[in-house]
C-alpha cells in the first residue's frame, strides 16, 4: 500500500524512510545539516544533502571529532561466594559517579543471567585523555580499594576503539 510521505509523494513507508532524510537522527544531531535542509523539505533536498553527505563535506569533521576518537572499555569481574551483591552495590555507586564526569558517553553494569557472581562493566569516553581522567579520580581510587576483597583475581580489562565511521545516510 502506498502512502503519502511528508514531501507529498506516494511511496511505501519503506521507501519513504530512506527519502525523507530530515527526519533521520543525523539531522537531528548535526546543526549544519539542520539550516540546509530544514526539517520538513521535498525529497529532492534530501537526496541532494545525502549525496554530500556521502562526499563528507558536512560530517567529516563531526565523524571526527565525535567518533573516531571514542574509546570503549570492557570489564569482566567475577564476585567472592556470598559477595556479589555487595559488589553490585558498589558498582551502581562508581556508575553514578562516572556518568557525572566529563567525556562520559555510556556508563553500564551489566549481571550474567547464567552465573550471578560475574560482572560486566561497559563503559565509552569521548577519548583516551577522558578515560585517563577517569582512571585517575578519587571515586575510582576507592573503588579499586574497596573492591579488591569482594573479587576474585584481577578483572579482565579490555579497550576498544572505533576504527570505522557509522554507514551514510544515517536511518532514522
Amino acid at each position: 500500500m502506498s502512502v503519502p510521505c511528508r514531501c507529498s509523494l506516494p511511496r511505501s513507508p519503506a521507501t519513504c524512510s530512506r527519502h525523507c532524510w530530515p527526519t533521520s537522527s543525523l539531522a537531528r544531531q548535526v546543526p549544519s545539516v539542520q539550516s540546509r535542509v530544514g526539517l520538513l523539505r521535498p525529497c529532492a533536498s534530501a537526496v541532494r544533502v545525502r549525496c554530500k553527505l556521502r562526499d563528507r563535506q558536512i560530517p567529516s569533521a563531526y565523524i571526527k571529532k565525535k567518533r573516531m576518537h571514542q574509546v570503549t572499555n570492557l570489564a569482566i569481574a567475577r564476585a567472592k561466594s556470598g559477595c556479589s551483591d555487595e559488589l553490585g552495590e558498589l558498582l551502581m555507586t562508581l556508575v553514578t559517579a562516572s556518568r557525572a564526569e566529563a567525556g562520559c558517553v555510556a556508563y553500564e553494569v551489566h549481571r550474567a543471567n547464567d552465573d550471578g557472581d560475574m560482572w560486566m562493566l561497559y563503559e565509552t569516553w569521548e577519548s583516551p585523555a577522558h578515560v585517563n581522567k577517569h582512571f585517575q579520580s578519587a571515586h575510582m581510587r576507592d573503588f579499586a580499594l574497596a573492591s579488591k576483597p569482594l573479587v576474585e583475581g584481577a578483572p579482565d580489562l579490555h579497550s576498544f576503539t572505533r576504527i570505522c565511521p557509522s554507514q551514510w545516510p544515517v536511518k532514522a
